[in-house]
C-alpha cells in the first residue's frame, strides 16, 4: 500500500460530515485477489480512508480465492476487488 492518502482533508471531512448519521453499525468486506494485485490494494486503501472515518463502519478484507467460502456466502464469483456492504451481524 501506499503512504499517500487517496482522499485530501476537505473530501474526508465531508465523509465523516455523512456519516455522523449513522446510527447503526456497518460492514464493508472487500474480496481482493492476488491476479488483481494493483487494484485490489488500491480498492482496499480507498476503503481503509473511507471506512476510517466512522467507529460504526467496520473494514473486512478477504482474498476471494483462499477465502472461498465467506465468497460464496456473500454470492461474490471469482472476480476480484469485489465490495459487500452488510449489517454489521452479516
Amino acid at each position: 500500500m501506499t503512504d499517500q492518502r487517496i482522499l485530501n482533508d476537505d473530501v474526508l471531512n465531508q465523509v465523516k460530515d455523512i456519516f455522523k448519521q449513522l446510527t447503526n453499525e456497518v460492514k464493508v468486506i472487500l474480496f481482493v485477489s492476488a491476479c488483481a494485485d494493483e487494484v485490489s490494494e488500491i480498492s482496499q486503501q480507498l476503503l481503509g480512508e473511507v471506512c476510517g472515518a466512522s467507529d460504526k463502519i467496520h473494514l473486512e478484507v478477504f482474498d476471494v480465492v483462499n477465502d472461498n467460502a465467506i465468497a460464496k456466502q456473500y454470492k461474490v464469483s471469482g472476480k476480484a476487488p469485489a465490495i459487500v456492504v452488510a449489517a454489521k451481524d452479516g
